[in-house]
């Protein structure tokens, strides 16, 4: 996840950008409604990797095992929205920036051997 907020994204928090992932993802164009499927934020987004100290908030509790509302499109009708309460089940992997607060190809090769590895 970035560390920085802009002009896309204000005062959004990880929250905020796995509703995001998973509302663009479950769009369906052209298909039949009888057939769409609505797929749950932790099949599009299974970890979250930050930056310790970063500008944007991370509710790891809420990503990882609280139960949060979040708005999904209904079957029947694509412009309505219905909300359902799950736990959503993301992993959370806090990484050390560099010296100068950012990723770099050191501080992501961690990150994913601390996902792969568990």
């Amino acid at each position: 996840m970035n560390s920085t907020l802009d002009r896309e994204t204000p005062n959004y928090s990880s929250i905020d950008f796995v509703k995001a992932i998973s509302l663009a993802c479950n769009r369906c164009y052209g298909e039949d409604e009888q057939t769409k499927r609505t797929f749950e934020p932790r099949e599009f987004v299974t970890h979250v990797v930050y930056l310790e100290g970063s500008e944007v908030g991370v509710e790891k509790n809420e990503l990882e095992v609280n139960i949060l509302s979040i708005t999904v499109l209904r079957r029947a009708r694509a412009d309505a929205a219905d909300t359902v309460e799950q736990a959503l089940g993301i992993r959370t992997i806090a990484a050390k920036p560099t010296s100068d607060g950012l990723f770099d190809d050191e501080v992501v090769r961690d990150a994913l051997e601390r996902i792969f590895s568990r």
